[in-house]
């Protein structure tokens, strides 16, 4: 049985009822839910065969308040329509069903005051409701705005909607989400049954009852008034759809963000696909977003980007300095997008750094001596063959600077350098037959253990000065611990005996002088080495002097090997 409640120009009972309403010159909408069309039936049409009446009004069945019922006995109109489910003002639920017979409550049997089954509905405990909680707020804006008591409401982004327009994008969000996985929108796990929203009461669906109705209600809210919320959801679920299903989707959606006020749900839709990285966000025809940034780009943007060419990008790719989102596609597509993010760190790193040539120019060094320095830890390259494999060394301004500083702070500016000083190159040429490289002799200058000047203040290596004192005493402790360790070469000897080469080899070979040591140079050239005491003994033969005064005059002509 009807409940009467709505009229409708084909129904025989609703022409009859209007034309006794005429004659008292009454008008018969404001006694019927007729009188929210404007706001609930807006530039609608029938959908799969139901009126859109059907999906917001109650034709068939009611809902009712005890404690209304208690206080003034009379049916409330409010309550036959579908997405009203709370009485605001005893903060309860609304009754839907029989307590006794869970059967729905029809309008004739709340009259009389009894349900078939003999239970009193005015006796009936209803459900209290939280009036924090957000079921309660929602359906407050939806009573308040349906009556006229609130004229307007506003979004996040501060877009004002007067009734027409906020109950246009409810519904409008109502039927776009309808059939949809509630906890699929929510991110909800949860082992019960997935209940789905069930606005266009299809037949083999969730049972739309009032429970159902405050969640599909909470959904369509926040969609209209946060769409940042849930929006983003809802377009995931539509992408996974099947074609068909996801352009009738795409085609409600699409009337909301081409809305004269949809710009907010256009943005939100944008910013959604710019987090999407299994896809072509430019091919999107149907509703192209408004993206003034990519955050995943396609490889030819990226080279646009970088200004760079196709195979560098790969190599960029290939060594990590920038990030790709690959993804095959159903049809065997591989979709590859690269990260904008990473693109930016890589060309904010390339401009706050030096490559390894730039370096070799400030420091005045050569590429090997330049990649020894980072080799043996002097300076931290963030790229480069031995870090990442990436053929280009990357070293940071800041860190080259800091390695400049460490060199220089031990060298001293000296309005003029003498003889005293020796130019970085030629201490490196007289020191090359020693164990001191070029970075070792840096190494040495960072220590102390060389004295360091230059004539003006510069980065360049090479215009440093090394002291010749320095110079000199480094290369005798080098010549006594070789002495100590091997003994003395037979050139040093001339200077010890003051005598040839021929003399002191005709004493090797009469045995006069032991040759305690052959060593194999680096050069394949063989060094013989005379022990110490082997020369105090020649010495105290051939100079006639006593053992300790041998010892002293070797001392001192070791001491002269510095000198000279």
């Amino acid at each position: 049985m009807a409940n009467c409640n709505y009229l409708d120009h084909k129904e025989g009972w609703s022409v009859i009822f209007m034309d006794v309403f005429e004659s008292l010159n009454k008008d018969i909408h404001t006694f019927s839910l007729n009188q929210y069309d404007e706001l609930l039936l807006q530039g609608t049409e029938e959908v799969v065969g139901r009126k859109h009446e059907d999906r917001v009004y109650q034709k068939y069945s009611t809902k009712y308040c005890p404690d209304c019922l208690n206080e003034d006995y009379y049916h409330r109109l409010l309550w036959d329509v579908s997405l009203v489910t709370t009485c605001l003002k005893h903060n309860k639920h609304l009754i839907e069903n029989c307590p006794n017979c869970n059967k729905a409550v029809r309008i004739n049997r709340l009259m009389v005051g009894d349900c078939n089954c003999g239970w009193i509905f005015n006796r009936s405990i209803s459900r209290d409701i939280d009036p924090k909680s957000n079921v309660y707020k929602n359906q407050k804006v939806l009573q308040l705005i349906l009556s006229g008591e609130m004229k307007e409401t506003s979004t996040a982004d501060n877009t004002v909607l007067n009734r027409q327009e906020y109950f246009k994008f409810l519904l409008m969000f109502l039927t776009l989400i309808d059939g949809m996985d509630i906890n699929a929108i929510l991110k909800v796990t949860t082992c019960q049954p997935k209940p789905k929203i069930n606005f266009n009461k299809r037949q083999k669906a969730d049972k739309r009852n009032c429970d159902l109705i405050n969640v599909m209600i909470s959904v369509a809210h926040l969609l209209v008034t946060r769409p940042n919320i849930l929006l983003p959801n809802v377009i995931q679920q539509i992408d996974g759809y099947s074609i068909d299903s996801r352009n009738l989707k795409y085609n409600h959606l699409k009337k909301i963000v081409e809305h004269e006020k949809g710009r907010s749900y256009l943005l939100v839709y944008s910013d959604y696909l710019n987090t999407v990285t299994n896809e072509y966000i430019g091919e999107r025809i149907k509703i192209k977003p408004i993206i003034e940034e990519k955050n995943y780009l396609t490889t030819g943007e990226a080279i646009k980007l970088i200004k760079t060419e196709d195979q560098v990008l790969k190599n960029l790719i290939h060594y990590g300095l920038v990030s790709t989102h690959k993804t095959k596609t159903k049809g065997g597509r591989t979709i590859t997008l690269v990260e904008r993010k990473s693109i930016e760190s890589y060309m904010k790193m390339k401009k706050n750094s030096y490559t390894l040539s730039q370096a070799c120019k400030i420091l005045g060094l050569n590429f090997v001596k330049a990649q020894e320095l980072i080799t043996r830890g002097h300076i931290k390259a963030q790229h480069g063959p031995s870090i990442d494999g990436y053929p280009i060394w990357y070293i940071s301004k800041r860190e080259l600077n800091k390695f400049i500083q460490s060199v220089f702070v031990k060298v001293k500016i000296k309005s003029s350098i003498d003889s005293n000083w020796i130019p970085f190159e030629k201490a490196n040429m007289n020191l090359r037959h020693t164990d001191m490289d070029t970075v070792s002799i840096i190494e040495a200058i960072k220590n102390g253990t060389f004295s360091a000047a230059i004539a003006e203040k510069t980065t360049n290596i090479k215009s440093i000065h090394l002291a010749k004192r320095d110079i000199d005493n480094f290369l005798l402790m080098l010549i006594k611990q070789r002495i100590k360790q091997y003994g003395l070469k037979p050139r040093e000897l001339l200077k010890i005996f003051k005598v040839g080469m021929p003399t002191i080899n005709k004493w090797i070979k009469e045995g006069k002088l032991q040759v305690s040591m052959n060593a194999e140079n680096a050069n394949t050239t063989v060094s013989r080495y005379i022990a110490v005491n082997e020369v105090i003994s020649m010495l105290m033969e051939k100079k006639k002097l006593s053992y300790k005064d041998a010892k002293f005059y070797l001392k001192k002509s070791i001491m002269e090997f510095g000198a000279n």
